[in-house]
C-alpha cells in the first residue's frame, strides 16, 4: 500500500526534538523491521505519534500482517485481556513497555521493540490488514476488521475530495490508534506529504510552536478538540501556514461551526466537516467548505466511490423528501465486519 520509495528525497516526518526522516530513510527502516517479520501474522502495534510507531504500522501493512492498533499507554489489565483473547505472534511497542512472558527480544529501532511470541499462531485472513477498537470499545474483545483495499480506497477518496499534494504538513492532533487519526497519516503518505509528528497534546505551547515552526497547514479534530480550541482561545494565536481544518467523530454543534467559519475563512482557511465510522475505515461523508453556512448543520455528501440512500424498514429505496428511513452508506471502504473473538480473524 505504501509505496515509500516513490518519494525518496522527500521529507516524511519531523519530530519535535528537530529530526527530519525522508521518505527514503522511512523505507530503509520499515524494511529493517519487515525483514524479521513472517507475513500474515497478527501484530499487536502499541501506538503513539513517533517515528518508532509510524515506522513499525507501515512495515505490518506493507508485510501483510494483520495489525491491531493499540494505545501504547493502554490499562494494563486490558491489554492482558485483548492478549489473552486474540494471542498475537508480534509485538511492537516502545522501550518501557513490558512485555509479557515467554516473548523474545527480535529488533530495536527508534526508541520501539519488536518482540515474537512464538507460540501464538492465531490464524488470520489474507485479507486482513488492520484491526481498529469501535467508539468506546477500547479494552472489550470487539474490534473492527479492515482489509487493505478498505484502507487504500479510503486514503485515496480523502486525497481526491481534500485536493492533498505533497505540499501538505498536517500536525498529528489525533492518535495513531483512532480511525480518524490514522486516516490522516494514510492519505499524507499515499501523496509524498510530511507529518509532524508529536505526543504533546494540542492544549499545550509546545504543540504550537512545533506545528508553527514547521509550517503547519491542516489541523484535525473532534467535536471536543473544538470546544477547547475555543474555550482556550487559540483562535487567537497566528497560524499563518494554515490552510484546513478538519472535523468528523461527532456533531459539532452548529453555533461552534460558524463560529470558526466566520473566524477562519476570511484568512483564506477553509473548514471541512465530515462524518465517517471506524466501521467504514474512517470517513464517509463530507460537506464542501463553501456549503459549511447554507447547508449548516448537514453532514454533506459522500465521499468519492461512496453512496448513501435512505431505506424504509422493509429495505425499499426512498426518494421522497421528508420521509424518515434508515441511511445506508455503501463503498470499497466498508469493513470486513466485526472480531470478538480470535477465531473470527480467519473470516473473509
Amino acid at each position: 500500500m505504501f509505496q515509500l520509495a516513490d518519494f525518496n528525497e522527500r521529507i516524511a516526518c519531523i519530530t519535535p526534538e528537530g529530526a527530519q526522516f525522508s521518505y527514503g530513510v522511512l523505507q530503509a527502516i520499515t524494511e529493517n523491521i519487515k525483514n524479521k517479520l513472517q507475513p500474515h501474522q497478527l501484530v499487536f502495534c502499541m501506538c503513539g505519534n513517533t517515528v518508532g510507531s509510524l515506522a513499525g504500522y507501515v512495515s505490518f501493512v506493507n508485510n501483510k500482517d494483520a495489525t491491531l492498533m493499540l494505545d501504547a499507554h493502554i490499562e494494563r489489565t486490558a491489554f492482558d485481556a485483548l492478549y489473552s483473547t486474540y494471542k498475537p505472534r508480534y509485538i511492537w511497542a516502545p522501550n518501557e513497555f513490558v512485555a509479557p512472558d515467554g516473548a523474545i527480544l527480535l529488533y530495536a529501532e527508534q526508541d520501539y521493540n519488536l518482540w515474537e511470541i512464538e507460540n501464538n499462531n492465531t490464524a488470520v485472513n489474507d485479507k486482513l490488514s488492520v484491526l481498529l477498537t469501535t467508539s468506546g470499545s477500547t479494552g472489550s474483545p470487539k474490534l473492527v476488521r479492515l482489509s487493505e483495499e478498505n484502507l487504500k480506497s479510503n486514503a485515496q477518496s480523502i486525497v481526491e475530495y481534500l485536493h492533498l499534494s505533497a505540499d501538505e504538513r498536517p500536525i498529528t492532533g489525533l492518535p495513531m490508534y483512532y480511525s480518524f487519526g490514522l486516516s490522516i497519516i494514510n492519505s499524507h503518505l499515499l501523496v509524498g506529504a510530511t507529518l509532524l509528528l508529536t505526543p504533546a497534546s494540542y492544549v499545550v505551547r509546545e504543540f504550537w510552536q512545533f506545528a508553527n515552526d514547521n509550517g503547519f497547514t491542516s489541523f484535525s479534530g473532534v467535536p471536543y478538540t473544538y470546544e477547547i480550541f475555543k474555550k482556550l482561545k487559540l483562535w487567537k494565536q497566528p497560524m499563518h501556514s494554515l490552510r484546513m481544518f478538519t472535523q468528523a467523530g461527532g456533531k459539532l454543534s452548529n453555533d461552534l461551526l460558524q463560529f470558526f467559519i466566520e473566524k477562519y475563512e476570511p484568512q483564506g482557511v477553509k473548514f471541512y466537516l465530515m462524518y465517517g465510522q471506524t466501521e467504514a475505515t474512517a470517513r464517509m461523508s463530507y460537506l464542501e467548505p463553501e456549503y459549511g453556512l447554507s447547508k449548516l448543520g448537514s453532514i454533506g455528501k459522500g465521499i468519492p466511490g461512496g453512496t448513501f440512500t435512505l431505506a424504509d424498514d422493509d429495505g425499499r429505496l426512498i426518494e421522497h423528501e421528508n420521509e424518515v428511513g434508515e441511511l445506508v452508506y455503501e463503498g470499497a471502504n466498508v469493513s470486513l465486519g466485526y472480531a470478538e473473538c480470535a477465531e473470527d480473524l480467519i473470516k473473509g
